[in-house]
């Protein structure tokens, strides 16, 4: 069977009165090790080409899927 990559979202979470919550989506988080712009030395660290980082399970703003997804 084919393996799916694990994907995470930010959500904004909203209360209102009397105990009423809402939950929604507000894009998809994007990790350093899933990004186009990351590049590993080894199995766990690598440097991200755009801030010049050194990142381990990172992300950022700039996060662009490999599969060319970009996020908001």
């Amino acid at each position: 069977m084919a393996e799916y990559p694990q994907r995470e979202y930010i959500v904004r979470e909203t209360e209102y009165p009397l105990g009423c919550t809402k939950e929604e989506e507000v894009c998809e988080l994007v990790r350093c090790k899933d990004c186009i712009r990351f590049r590993p030395d080894d199995d766990v660290w690598g440097w991200c080409t755009v801030s010049g980082k050194m990142r381990c399970k990172g992300y950022c703003s700039y996060g662009v899927r490999e599969d060319g997804e970009e996020h908001d």
